[in-house]
Parts: C-alpha cells; sequence; structure tokens
C-alpha cells in the first residue's frame, strides 16, 4: 500500500471516528483561541493579516483582527484581539491572543497560544497543540490536531480540556478551497458529561491577487451548545 493510500484511509477513519463518536462544554471557545484562523500549516517569510466577524445568533457577535508574520521556515508568531459584544452591544470585551508555531519536521509543528483580558479578567489561558500536515494529492491535504487548554476562563472550573480534530481540505479551482473539518472535545474531570463534537464546514474564495474571502458554519452535532459562522476578509504578503 503507498504512502498516500495509507494517509488517505488514516484521514477517512478519524473521520468517521469523529462523527460517530456520540455524546457539554464549549468546544468552540477553545477551538477559536488560536491566533490563526484555522489549524494551518506554516506561511514562511510571509505575512497575513485579516479582518473578521462571527456570531453565534443568541448572542450579538465577535469582531476580529488578526495577523502572522512567517519569520523563516521553522519559526512563526502572530497576535489576534477578539471584541465579543453582548447585549445589543451595550456591554464589550476586548481580548487578546498571542502565539508562536515551531516546526518539529516537514509537516509537523507544535503551537502556544495564550489569551489575557484587555477590559476584563477571564484570567490567562494557555494551548499548546501538536498538528501534523498530510499531503493526499497536490489539491487534497489533511491536518490532524490535537490541543490541550489549562487555566482562566477556557477550562473553567475544570482542571484541562482537550480538542481532537481533522481538518481535511480541497483545492477545487486555482481561486477557490472547500474545507470540511471536524474536532471532539472533553475534559479530563469529566470526560463523559463533557464531550462534545462540531463539524466545520468552510470555503476559500480568492478574490484578487492578495485578497481572500473565507467562510466557516461551525455545527454542535451533540445539540448542547450553539451554532457558529465566522466570515474572514484577509490578505497574504
Amino acid at each position: 500500500m503507498g504512502k498516500n493510500s495509507f494517509s488517505l484511509i488514516l484521514t477517512i477513519t478519524g473521520a468517521l471516528f469523529l462523527f460517530l463518536s456520540s455524546p457539554a462544554w464549549a468546544l468552540i471557545k477553545l477551538h477559536d483561541i488560536r491566533y490563526t484562523l484555522y489549524p494551518d500549516p506554516f506561511i514562511p517569510d510571509r505575512a497575513f493579516i485579516s479582518a473578521s466577524f462571527q456570531t453565534k445568533w443568541q448572542a450579538d457577535g465577535s469582531f476580529i483582527g488578526s495577523t502572522q508574520f512567517g519569520i523563516n521556515d521553522r519559526f512563526e508568531v502572530g497576535g489576534k484581539i477578539f471584541t465579543e459584544t453582548e447585549r445589543r452591544f451595550e456591554k464589550n470585551t476586548v481580548l487578546l491572543n498571542l502565539g508562536t508555531k515551531i516546526a518539529l519536521f516537514e509537516d509537523d509543528f507544535v503551537q502556544i497560544d495564550g489569551i489575557v483580558g484587555i477590559n476584563s479578567n477571564p484570567g490567562t489561558s494557555l494551548i499548546f497543540s501538536y498538528g501534523k500536515l498530510i499531503r493526499h494529492t497536490s489539491k487534497i491535504q489533511n491536518i490532524f490536531e490535537a490541543r490541550i487548554a489549562f487555566f482562566g476562563d477556557v477550562v473553567n472550573n475544570e482542571w484541562t480540556k482537550i480538542e481532537l480534530g481533522a481538518h481535511p481540505s480541497l483545492q477545487i479551482t486555482d481561486a477557490g478551497i472547500l474545507r470540511l473539518g471536524a474536532a471532539m472535545g472533553t475534559t479530563i474531570k469529566h470526560p463523559i458529561k463533557s464531550f462534545n463534537l462540531y463539524i466545520f464546514p468552510g470555503f476559500q474564495l480568492k478574490l484578487f491577487s492578495h485578497l481572500s474571502l473565507m467562510g466557516e458554519y461551525a455545527i454542535n452535532i451533540t445539540g448542547n451548545n450553539p451554532n457558529r459562522i465566522a466570515l474572514h476578509l484577509t490578505s497574504l504578503f
């Protein structure tokens, strides 16, 4: 069996495992706290900026600005600012996410993210991630990711929170990419009670040479937390 065939079987097996695992904490908060928009490979020697809006429908939403800088082919830094609004924009909470990514091998990386409150005190949260990029073909790739969070509002009253995900993408044209991620999460303290499962269908559409529009819809399969939609306007230069 060839390497590409084996990695494709691994991708399908992982996706089925995520879908068939059945029941709740807000996984979506842990999933979104990263200085990148998605689980992404490196952008060596390039810079990336984005402006985003996301909402869970029941709440007003969040305005987000983020940036990434590829220092070299093994080291990347970035940051993200969340402005979360509540009660018809009467209450605004500003959060700052700073992070870095380090290459272990050609397609393996670790990422560290920290988040603090600017005008509130949610406590400092730390998230450690391990990701592996698998290139099936020139147009199909997948990122497997494992994340663990400590401290602060992300963990709340639990000892720690964990997320496992698979995030395949398909390049359909030179200007268009389709994504279909899936992630499950739980806590060490209450692994069954806290279990949650999301899927993340999304797209990326290149508008101009350095400008793209991205969208993602986070669907809660277990039904314990609200769905979330996000739109991102991005520039890579």
